[in-house]
């Protein structure tokens, strides 16, 4: 019998763990799993909790890893990064779709109704979260998180080792900006920036 394999999957922004487990857990139900979410001690929590064979950044949890890509090497983990991002903003030119007044504008809305602000997000990434999990998400961590969209971009190159997949169909990200910034790219017919097509092109890359 195969030794189960561990994975150490950081979470996209307004992500909840319980969601994301079951789509992860019907894909790979023979391995481990651990789950962070995205937040200022995303990190630190990895580090309590590593190590893991693979290590997965979904969304902004791929934004997360790039940007301390040279402490990673020391997991001696794979890495792989679902929709990754590497400039949010349309004005980077690095594969973001979402135009900088947009997301000061998303700002603003989360203080006046934050539940209203993630369901439209859900809505337009074709995330479907059911209303119970919402209670689960910190308003704080959304806000970090939207200041980390906003203000992180990766100009490094991303490690040819690393793993990379992103969907045809995302309303977040552009497929073919990214393969032009990261050639191992790997680009998913019809996916959108929901995890559940890149969930299955990477259970067939491990194969």
């Amino acid at each position: 019998m195969n030794k189960a394999r561990t994975f150490g999957w950081i979470l996209g922004w307004a992500i909840p763990p319980a969601w994301f487990k079951i789509l992860v857990e019907k894909e790979y139900p023979l391995d481990h799993h651990t789950f962070i979410d995205a937040s200022q001690d995303t990190l630190k929590d990895l580090s309590l909790k590593a190590p893991f064979d693979f290590i997965v950044g979904y969304s902004l949890g791929s934004l997360i890893l790039l940007n301390e890509a040279s402490h990673l090497k020391f997991y001696k983990s794979r890495v792989i990064l679902l929709a990754p991002i590497l400039g949010f903003s349309l004005e980077e030119n690095l594969g973001g779709k979402i135009e900088r007044t947009e997301l000061k504008y998303t700002k603003r809305m989360l203080k006046q109704s934050w539940m209203n602000t993630v369901e439209n997000f859900y809505s337009r990434s074709q995330l479907f979260i059911s209303a119970k999990y919402l209670e689960s998400l910190n308003p704080d961590t959304l806000a970090w998180g939207l200041s980390e969209l906003e203000s992180v971009v990766i100009r490094h190159k991303v490690p040819e080792s690393w793993s990379c997949f992103c969907g045809t169909q995302d309303s977040l990200l552009d497929a073919a900006i990214l393969q032009s910034k990261i050639p191992q790219l790997i680009v998913v017919q019809h996916a959108t920036h929901a995890p559940e097509l890149l969930l299955k092109a990477l259970k067939e890359s491990l194969v």
